[in-house]
Order: C-alpha cells, then sequence, then structure tokens
C-alpha cells in the first residue's frame, strides 16, 4: 500500500499532537503533586512501619537500661568484696543515717556518679516528699531517691541521690528497732545461702531492714503508698517492676539476677528470716 509524502506529513503531525497533548497532562498531574489516595497509602506503609520500628526500639532501649543496671550493681558487688576482704570478712557496722553504702564503699568505687543511678531511674520525683526535710524525696519505680544536700543523714552532698538501696542486715552492729542484732550477718563469710541473700538492688531509698513479720502491699495500694514514714524500713522499699516484672538484685556471691517482684518475700534476707511462699502482685501491672 502507498502513501502519498502528504498524508505521511499529516498523520506524524497529528501523532505528534497527540503525544504533546498526552505528556502535558502527565506533566501537569506531576507538578500538581500526588493524589488524595496517593497520601493516604504513603501514610498508610509509614504509620505501619512505625507500628513495627518503635516497639522493638523501646525494647532495645529496655534491654539497654537493664544491662546497665546489672553492669552497675556487678561493680557494687566488687567494692563490697573489696571492702570485707580488707577489713577481716566483716561489713560496715551500722551508724545511723549518716552512713550509707555509697559512703562506705566510696574509696573501692573512686566516687563514679554514674555507678549510683540505674539509668531507668536517673530524675528525681518531687511527689513523694520524705517530711523530714525540704529536699528530701523518696524514689519511685523510674525516679532516683534523695537526700537533702543540707542534711546530715549523709556526709557528702554527692552521695545523696542514688536508685539503689542495701540490705542493712548486712551491717554489723545495732540495727534499729527493726529486728534482732542476733539477725544481722556482719561477715560475708557467715552468710548461708549466698545466691540468695541480697546485698543491693533496685529501691526507693538507700537502705531497708526486709523482714517476714512485715504485712504483705494491699492490692488497693498506690505506688506512692508504698514508700512513707511508717514503712520505709520494710520491704516495700524494693518491691517494683523496673526491670521485666521485677528489680535487679545483687547477691552475696557477687552475682547479679533480675528477681521477679513477687520473689522478694523468698529472699534470705537476715539470719531467721522465714520466706512467705508464694505472693500475688498481679494488681502492680497496671502501675
Amino acid at each position: 500500500m502507498c502513501f502519498s509524502g502528504g498524508l505521511v506529513k499529516s498523520i506524524q503531525r497529528n501523532w505528534k499532537g497527540v503525544f504533546m497533548i498526552h505528556f502535558g497532562k502527565q506533566q501537569k498531574r506531576r507538578e500538581q503533586g500526588f493524589t488524595l489516595i496517593e497520601l493516604l497509602v504513603v501514610i498508610a506503609i509509614i504509620a505501619l512501619l512505625l507500628s513495627i520500628v518503635v516497639p522493638s526500639l523501646r525494647a532495645a532501649k529496655k534491654h539497654a537500661q537493664n544491662v546497665v543496671c546489672q553492669s552497675n550493681l556487678r561493680q557494687w558487688g566488687l567494692s563490697y568484696m573489696l571492702y570485707t576482704e580488707e577489713w577481716n570478712g566483716y561489713f560496715a557496722p551500722w551508724g545511723g543515717y549518716q552512713v550509707s553504702f555509697m559512703e562506705t564503699l566510696r574509696p573501692y568505687y573512686n566516687d563514679i556518679d554514674e555507678m549510683r543511678l540505674c539509668p531507668s531511674a536517673k530524675e528525681v520525683s518531687t511527689a513523694n516528699p520524705t517530711s523530714l526535710q525540704p529536699n528530701s524525696f523518696f524514689g519511685y519505680t523510674f525516679n532516683a531517691w534523695q537526700v537533702d544536700p543540707s542534711a546530715d543523714w549523709l556526709p557528702d552532698d554527692d552521695s545523696g541521690l542514688g536508685s539503689y538501696g542495701e540490705n542493712s542486715w548486712i551491717r554489723s552492729g545495732q540495727p534499729p528497732a527493726y529486728g534482732n542484732i542476733n539477725d544481722t550477718w556482719k561477715k560475708m563469710t557467715s552468710i548461708q545461702s549466698r545466691s540468695q541473700t541480697p546485698l543491693l538492688a533496685d529501691a526507693r531509698w538507700n537502705n531497708a531492714w526486709p523482714n517476714h513479720t512485715h504485712p504483705l502491699p494491699s492490692p488497693a495500694a498506690r505506688e506512692e503508698d508504698f514508700y512513707n514514714l511508717s514503712n520505709w524500713h520494710q520491704i516495700e522499699c524494693f518491691v517494683m517492676r523496673r526491670h521485666k516484672k521485677g528489680l535487679n538484685v545483687l547477691v552475696a556471691d557477687g552475682s547479679v539476677n533480675n528477681w521477679e517482684a513477687e520473689m522478694l518475700w523468698n529472699l534470705n534476707w537476715h539470719r531467721s528470716y522465714q520466706k512467705r511462699g508464694d505472693v500475688n502482685l498481679d494488681w502492680m501491672n497496671s502501675w
């Protein structure tokens, strides 16, 4: 089939016109941006990715905080070991509120501030005052405790802040009116079941004297009810879910483990401590 030159040129011009019209429309669409449907699809994809990534990042952050906390406690365990080796196996004597584990062990941990604070509980909350000094505050699960720097409870200003608390039954000397002096451990070598005897743990205050005679917490209790002047020395000092379902505990054999809060009543706090068996703290999950 033959076409004349004029017909071919006419067809070429028409196709070129159709192409330019189509290309112009496409170019105009591109200049106008995405359509609403396209934007919704992009947003949905971003939301889906965030729903997958954010929980993973949050879990990774909590895991990292737990690892650092356990590392801190292991360093405290080394400090306790160095102290007792130097003092013929004895722990420091109970010397009233002026003596904390941070002050006693200061020469052995080189006064490193970071060791005093769990990374999950670095900030002090002013919502839970002790009413003893204007700037003394009990801690919470995710808040550090603080002793008023101007008070005489602790000798140095920088030792009045922390996230950990000591099981004061390890100390020698007469305890306050919370138990029998014969129940204190006094020496590292006198501790039976070292893997079950706490030295230091995540806590709401710098020390406590847990006893099996203390009442179990009420399911109606709020976290702020756990710590007040009437029970500061009790096991509530340590009861929390700071890491996973519980807290990190340094025990007398130098190891650090994560214990569920319910298990605290079954540790070996002092010489005559009687384990309480099963404790139900499911109601704490809402905190």
